[in-house]
């Protein structure tokens, strides 16, 4: 079986904290993405005046 963090430093603190967060977030929504992604919509919605549109670029925000 190959290890799919076979590159990360072993033992390494903050790489360790990063996947824990990374866990903690995953099973807070089910491993779910849409889940996720719907929980990260809704707090866009609230934040939607502090969006910020960046020169030279053609993105579009819908609020």
């Amino acid at each position: 079986m190959i290890d799919k963090h076979e590159n990360a430093a072993p033992g390494d603190p903050l790489i360790d904290e990063v996947r824990a967060i990374r866990m903690a977030i995953g099973e807070e929504y089910g491993n779910d993405v849409h889940r996720l992604c719907e929980h990260l919509r809704e707090i866009e919605k609230r934040f939607a005046g502090r969006v910020v549109s960046l020169p030279g670029t053609t993105e579009s925000v819908d609020a």
